[in-house]
């Protein structure tokens, strides 16, 4: 009779607003976060580069800290032109307050100033080639002249002394290495019958 149907919904459509689900074996929410996750993770696969689009980047890189290391030099040296700029302009200042008199003495020590410095200049040059005629008469390394420099002539031949013990020292070590690491080649000659060394025999041949 009508009063006894079953109205319960066993795996088709239900009846009503409420019962208008997805049909049986359609893919649920959870199904469809897991397509979407599988997508995602297909897109986040790692990008493959060809050997010229690796090149482009690497040059867009090093052109990028190239660019970085000349606006620092620029800052740098713009700043220490300012500061040059300041200090002269300063001077001027002082200067133009001096009378005749305080003028004069500070020309002068000015000028003391200047001979001194090149007179330095000139004695540190003379040092340096008397210093690389000592080391290639001794047969070293006439490269560190410079580097070997005294105050004077008795202070840079100290210098070199120390320098020589030390090259020596190290040529000899170097030499002594490389012997230590060779193994005899040929028999011991003399009485044990021995093959003779033919670098003796060419000694006893005289």
């Amino acid at each position: 009779m009508a009063d006894n149907l079953d109205v319960t919904n066993n795996g088709g459509a239900g009846i009503g607003p409420e019962g208008a689900g997805a049909p049986t074996g359609a893919p649920d929410s959870a199904g469809t976060n897991g397509a979407a996750n599988g997508a995602g993770q297909q897109n986040a696969t790692p990008k493959t580069y060809t050997e010229e689009e690796f090149n482009k980047a690497l040059q867009a890189e090093a052109d990028k800290r190239v660019q970085q290391a000349l606006k620092t030099s620029r800052t740098k040296i713009e700043a220490e032109i300012r500061k040059q700029i300041k200090d002269e302009q300063d001077e001027a200042a002082r200067f133009a307050k001096m009378n005749a008199e305080e003028k004069a003495e500070e020309l002068r020590k000015k000028n003391e100033a200047d001979i001194e410095k090149a007179r330095a200049e000139l004695n540190r040059d003379r040092l340096i080639f008397e210093a690389e005629k000592e080391l290639g008469s001794r047969g070293l390394p006439t490269e560190f002249a410079a580097d070997l420099c005294g105050e004077d002539a008795d202070a840079t031949k100290s210098r070199i002394d120390a320098f020589e013990k030390k090259f020596n020292s190290a040529v000899e070590g170097g030499i002594d290495k490389k012997m230590r690491g060779r193994t005899p080649s040929g028999g011991a000659g003399g009485a044990g019958g021995g093959a003779a060394d033919p670098f003796l025999q060419g000694f006893n041949a005289k």
